[in-house]
């Protein structure tokens, strides 16, 4: 299972990466069929001109279509970061983390400190 999950981050990675590339920094345009951002583009302009559709004819349906340019670019760099932080979390889970949720077992309860750290400077008291 970690496996798969190492291979399937690593695979999201690579795709999220190079699409980005291709859409940032390539100076000439990609021929592909499947594409990240493409399927991004396809999936949120349909519903957008739909919905554009019922707004009246005129400056107020330009206004609102207006706002899917800059609103669309956004978007996509917030997959783009969704896709490596997903990616990358299946990498961590792959290489076996040891994160834990917290050393506490209520969330009521004193805040706890890891052993061996004291919250004072003063020694410990023996007994």
């Amino acid at each position: 299972m970690r496996l798969l999950a190492g291979f399937g981050g690593a695979l999201l990675l690579a795709i999220v990466l190079w699409d980005a590339f291709e859409t940032i920094i390539l100076p000439r345009r990609v021929n592909r069929r499947l594409r990240l951002t493409r399927a991004f583009y396809r999936a949120t302009w349909t519903p957008w001109a739909a919905s554009a559709r019922l707004v009246r004819a005129g400056n107020r349906r330009e206004l609102f279509l207006s706002f899917y340019g800059p609103l669309s670019l956004v978007l996509l760099l917030a997959l783009w970061a969704a896709g490596l932080v997903t990616g990358f979390g299946l990498l961590q889970y792959a290489n076996g983390s040891a994160m834990h949720a917290g050393c506490c077992s209520t969330r009521t309860g004193p805040p706890c400190t890891p052993p061996g750290t004291r919250l004072s400077a003063s020694p410990p008291i023996s007994t």
